[in-house]
Formats: C-alpha cells, structure tokens, sequence
C-alpha cells in the first residue's frame, strides 16, 4: 500500500496512505529508526548515535514522500529515509500494533489432528517449510513422516526449525529403563505437563523423534495450554488471575550435583495483559513460597485448573508410529503419554531448539517468501 503524503504536527509526524490510513510518529521515534551512515543499523548492532545525543523533541526542517519513501531533514541538516512500507509494518497506534500479533488458534479435545507431513518436503521447500513453522506458531504443534529411524537423523532434523539447543540431557533416549532417571523412562502412564519447567527459560520447541513405538499403548497426549486458560478464566477468573500473580515454585536435583529451584507463575502473560505461555509439571512442584494468605489462595486457584487437565476433556491423544515425529511448543501445550508395554522397545529420542531461534527462523523464512509479516511481534513464551 503506497504512502501518499506526510505532514509535520508538533513533534510528530502524520503519515497517510493510499487506502485511507493515518499513522502518527513521533519525531523522537523517527531519529531514533534513522540507518544513514551517520546514525548506523541497530540490527546489525553497529549504531555510532547514541540515544542522549538527541533532543527530546527532534525539530524537522523539511519533510516530504517521494516513490513510498518519506524523506526528513532535520534541524542539524541531518537527513533520514524511511520506506512506506516499513512505516506500514511499524505502525504505534493500538490497532497498528495488534495487527502485528499473530493470532493463534485455540484448540481443546475437538481439534481435527493435522495431516503428517514429509520430512523431505519441509526439509528441501521453503513455502512448506514455513507452513511447517507457522503450524507451531499458530497451533503450538506440527506433525512429520517419513523420518529415518537412524540415530543421526535425530541431530540433523533440527536444523528445519532452528539451531538445537544443548541441555543437561544432550539428546535424551526416551525408554523403559531398569534404573529411571526421570518418570518417563517408566512404562507409566504421564498425565499432560512441560518439560524443564525449573528453568527461567525452558527447552522451547521439542521435538520427539520416534525411532522404536509400543505395540500396545504409548499413546502422545496434547492439551492447549491457552485454551487452559480460556476455560479457566471462564469458570473461575478469580483463580486465572491467581494463577498469572503468584508464582508456583519448580525445583529439580539432578545426580552430577546441579540444583534448579524458580519461582515463576504457571501463567506466563506479556506487557498487555495477554497470556503467552504455561509452565505445569506437578511431579517437580514444590511448595509455593508466598504468606500464608497467599499460599491458601495459590492452592485454592490450582486446584480447578488441575481438575480441567486430569479430566482429560481438553486433551487430544494419538499415536506416532516409527519415522514419525511430534513436534511442539513446550512453552504453549502441556504433553503426556498412555502407558506401554514395559517388554517392548520403544524408543523416543528428545531434542529441543530454543523458542527464540525459532522465531528467528520463522520470521526469515517470512522475509524468503517475500510475506509482509516478518515484523509481527511473537510472544516470551513462558519465560520467567
């Protein structure tokens, strides 16, 4: 959509575009976006301005839009170009702000289970690739096929999200073991929870590469963390809120002498309010630490919301075969399992990219395709 015309007013600027939209940016704002050769990229990180060498209200001497690009002069003869289309895509204003928020797609047990999806086709095409990433985004999971069931292949498929992150566990090998270092190395049932969620920034994306499945049982389990929170807010809203101000308190010991203990809300909600990320996992919860009242209040409100989850009302549950793979935003959705047959030789393998490489790669993949919606703004998460 073309700029068509900008006027001075004070120390903002009004900008206008063809389709009838009115913008206002401050002049502060305007300086501050400046990448002449003077003031430098700030996202390359090579920024020679610094902030307090400009006034408050930067003065325009001269103003005009020429070819969709507004042109400045300012009061020092310094000169600065902005593109419209930029402007477009950094609109201030309440609704210019909300447009760059992606909306994502609350679900609870009715969800339709996507299609699985060729590992070879997400690996080597850029625009299933992306629906691939945007799935994440907006649904919190994707589903892929024909994998192959080597080992090494669960280091390199990764790399189709983001750069993999290292934890404690390096890639974890999921099995029935004789001496467990977790619940999950037991053939038991789990009940839907986050991983690592001891972590001020848990593992973001998991990914779970089935090499060996269950003949019986071994079912994966989802529930929308989100939608968690909708159905919460709507029975008990006194208990939602409780539940975004009071930090519940996570902590795991693990054997080579490392200690996490955080305190964190099990609703994670950003600057405006907007709920972006749960953290759950009542088998590594210790007792909340807050005043009695407080603490009263915390269990009062956790209870419900654990009733929801055991339920299993909000839940979906399938099965992943060998070659598979699950996929999942573990700042978003809650995941569990049906239990299995002890004997056989089920094997999951678990790697994980943090939530932010993700989004890395989400919004290049936008800018490859040539989408006007590489700005969007994407959530913390759960991050504490």
């Amino acid at each position: 959509m073309q700029l068509i015309k900008a006027v001075q007013q004070e120390h903002r600027v009004l900008a206008l575009w063809e389709d009838g939209i009115a913008e206002e940016f401050p002049t502060i704002w305007l300086l501050h976006a400046c990448t002449c050769e003077r003031c430098g990229l700030s996202i390359k990180g090579v920024r020679q301005q610094r902030l307090t060498d400009y006034p408050p209200r930067p003065v325009i001497k001269g103003i005009s839009v020429h070819g969709d690009t507004l042109h400045i002069t300012w009061e020092d003869e310094h000169k600065s170009a902005y593109p419209g289309k930029w402007l477009r895509g950094h609109r201030l204003s309440e609704s210019g702000r909300f447009e760059r928020r992606p909306i994502p797609y609350v679900w609870g047990a009715d969800l339709k289970l996507p299609d699985f999806v060729s590992y070879e086709v997400v690996a080597n095409d850029l625009f299933a690739n992306l629906q691939m990433l945007e799935s994440i985004r907006d649904r919190g999971f994707a589903l892929l096929c024909d994998i192959p069931t080597e080992l090494s292949m669960t280091e390199e498929i990764p790399a189709i999200i983001g750069k993999r992150r290292e934890t404690n566990y390096g890639i974890y090998e999921l099995k029935a073991k004789a001496e467990p270092e977790i619940t999950g190395d037991m053939a038991v049932e789990l009940t839907p929870h986050t991983d690592e969620m001891y972590r001020i920034d848990p593992p973001g994306i998991t990914l779970f590469h089935v090499v060996v499945q269950s003949p019986i049982g071994g079912e994966s389990s989802l529930v929308d963390g989100l939608r968690l929170a909708e159905r919460l807010g709507q029975e008990n809203p006194d208990a939602l809120r409780t539940l975004c101000k009071i930090p519940a308190r996570f902590h795991r010991e693990l054997d080579e002498g490392r200690h996490f203990d955080i305190q964190a809300p099990i609703f994670r909600q950003d600057a405006n309010g907007i709920i972006t990320g749960i953290r759950l996992n009542d088998r590594c919860m210790a007792p909340v630490d807050a005043t009695p009242t407080d603490t009263e209040r915390f269990y009062d409100a956790l209870r419900p919301l654990l009733d929801i989850i055991y339920a299993k009302d909000e839940t979906i549950q399938f099965k992943i075969d060998a070659g598979q793979m699950l996929i999942f935003n573990n700042h978003r959705l809650l995941h569990g399992r049906s239990s299995f047959d002890s004997a056989s030789s089920r094997h999951v393998r678990i790697v994980h990219v943090d939530l932010d490489e993700f989004h890395s790669r989400l919004r290049v993949s936008l800018r490859e395709a040539g989408r006007e919606d590489e700005w969007m703004h994407l959530g913390p998460g759960a991050t504490a």
